[in-house]
Formats: C-alpha cells, structure tokens, sequence
C-alpha cells in the first residue's frame, strides 16, 4: 500500500517548487497578478498534458484545462495576499518569534482556498466523466488530503525561510550579533 504521509509531503514539495518562482517574484514586485498569472499558465499547461493523456481530445483538453486553472487562480487569490505578506516579513528580518502569527494568517485563508480550487477540479472532472466512479466518501478524502498538503506546504516554506535566514547569517550575509532564541515548539 502506497505510504500516505510520503505522499502529502511529497504533494506540498513539488507545489512548492512549482510556486515558489513565482510566489519570489511577487514578493519582491508586489504584484498579485504576476503570481496569479503564472499559477495559470502552469495550471492550465500540466492539466492540458494529463487531459490528453487521458484521451481528451483538444477541445475538451483545452476546456477542462482553462476550468483547472481558473479555478487554481479562484482559490490562491483568496490567501495571497496573506501569504505575499508573510514571506515578505519573513526576508525583511522580522523576528523569528513573530513569524508564525503573519503564516498563521495566510495559512487560514490558504485552506478554504485550496478547498475551493479542489472542489471545482472534482467537479470538472465529474463533468469530463473522469472520475466517474467518485462518490462522496472519495471528495472528503481528498479534502482531507488538500487541507493537509496545504498546512504541510505552510510549515515548510516557514522552515525553509528561516533555515536560509539562519545560513545567510552564518555565512555573513545577515543581521550580526547573538542569535535569536529558538521558537519554542511542543515536544
């Protein structure tokens, strides 16, 4: 049996990476639509390549592509702001303990939001008869699987922002001085 954890994390890694170019620049422009715009090109580009595979032809490839990828914009439209603001405390030196109430806040937002993206995605994919045989035990488990993957996804760009922050400072290229006390975690 596939190993469920495996792939939650695995899911919250290759968004990161598909993302995270994008989700740079917008910090460092402020721009939304940067963000936004990309995340449908992507979209609509992975889902065109999976549609045909899945023996679409182009009309129907190209109509459940632009469905995918308005509704991938829909739902990340609805925390990035939130999350724009939370990576751009975290690269202008806010202090680590502090962090974790501006991700909070994305995170809250991020989650009905990837809810409503997978939600039309189901749904088109009803419509395509793709997943035909999904019944409603099959969509809560994905929700379930969306709302995990997008707390996993929260947590690792935290960590990974501030373990670069850390060797930033160890090579030089940060603040000087003591380092910040850890965050405290429950062990």
């Amino acid at each position: 049996a596939p190993n469920k954890p495996v792939q939650l994390i695995e899911s919250a890694f290759q968004s990161i990476g598909e993302q995270l170019p994008a989700l740079v620049a917008g910090t460092i422009t402020g721009s939304q639509a940067l963000v936004l715009t990309s995340m449908f090109a992507n979209s609509f580009g992975q889902t065109y390549e999976d549609s045909r595979r899945k023996k679409l032809d182009p009309t129907d490839a190209t109509a459940r592509s632009a469905a995918y990828a308005a509704f991938e914009v829909l739902g990340e439209k609805l925390g990035l702001g939130d999350r724009l603001a939370a990576l751009k405390k975290l690269a202008s030196g806010v202090p680590e303990k502090d962090l974790a109430g501006f991700f909070a806040k994305a995170l809250l937002k991020e989650i009905p939001g990837e809810e409503i993206t997978y939600t039309g995605q189901f749904a088109t994919d009803k419509l395509f008869g793709l997943n035909s045989e999904a019944g409603v035990r099959d969509f809560i488990q994905g929700a379930i699987d969306t709302m995990l993957v997008t707390a996993i996804q929260g947590g690792t760009m935290l960590g990974g922002g501030l373990a670069m922050r850390q060797i930033s400072r160890g090579l030089g290229g940060g603040e000087k001085g003591a380092p910040e006390e850890p965050i405290k975690t429950a062990a």
